[in-house]
């Protein structure tokens, strides 16, 4: 039988499995907003989680966007 995971859960396992590979806390960005420069509207994006390369974040240096759908 599977188990079943609530997506708080997943974002901590996804979290630590960033950290694992050398991400630290400091680019790691939970409900990280965005706009979405590839839509004509420039619509307002938000992910439950995000990994960056480096320090401050943005889209030019964002690695991973995690968005848990129940």
């Amino acid at each position: 039988m599977s188990e079943v995971y609530t997506g708080s859960t997943l974002l901590t396992m996804v979290r630590s499995g960033l950290r694992d590979i050398g991400y630290q806390d400091s680019l790691l960005k939970q409900q990280y907003t965005f706009v979405d420069v590839f839509t004509n509207d420039y619509k307002i994006r938000t992910v439950n989680l995000a990994a960056f390369a480096q320090e401050p974040p943005s889209y030019r240096n964002a690695c991973f966007g995690v968005l848990v759908l129940l």
